[in-house]
């Protein structure tokens, strides 16, 4: 990591960018990792906490549901497209991937240009290699799982136009 605690990883031919936030007095070490790419929505994924039950039964926040009550009770979702985030539970291996990262990252964010994994960081002292191989290896494996589909995305339109172009 260099100074500013971020770096660059290749890893099977693709870049995994690093950054290291060593945290506060009130607040935990980061570790980020993301790959730059092409994905279909926004999603955000976490494990479901007793003030998000809360507010989803008072009303105060609504949360897109999958047809898997279990996940569904397990997990919190922030996204504005049910195709996408059917798409990704509705494949077993996806969906066993999900759980898998979330026993070491904290959540699970894709834009339309970026898949990120967050978790608690240990200090920075005790921060290795392995430790950041492991975490490039989970995110590799996770991304082609990601599905490309998408709502009424435009950059996702843009992209499927520009596509049919290239191969026309």
């Amino acid at each position: 990591l260099n100074s500013t605690g971020e770096t660059v990883v290749s890893y099977n031919g693709q870049d995994f960018y690093i950054i290291y936030l060593p945290g506060s007095r009130n607040s935990s070490p980061q570790l980020k990792i993301y790959i730059n790419g092409q994905f279909g929505a926004c999603l955000n994924i976490r494990y479901e906490t007793s003030f998000d039950k809360l507010t989803k039964q008072i009303g105060l926040n609504r949360e897109l549901q999958v047809p898997d009550r279990e996940v569904d009770d397990a997990l919190y979702f922030e996204c504005d497209d049910q195709k996408f985030l059917n798409g990704i539970f509705n494949h077993a291996e996806a969906k066993a991937k999900v759980f898998d990262i979330l026993k070491k990252f904290t959540t699970i964010e894709i834009t339309s240009k970026k898949c990120l994994l967050t978790s608690i960081a240990p200090p920075i002292k005790e921060l290795n290699k392995e430790i950041i191989n492991d975490s490039i290896r989970v995110l590799a494996e996770f991304v082609p799982l990601i599905p490309v589909v998408g709502g009424n995305h435009p950059e996702l339109k843009f992209f499927k136009m520009y596509s049919v172009l290239l191969t026309s």
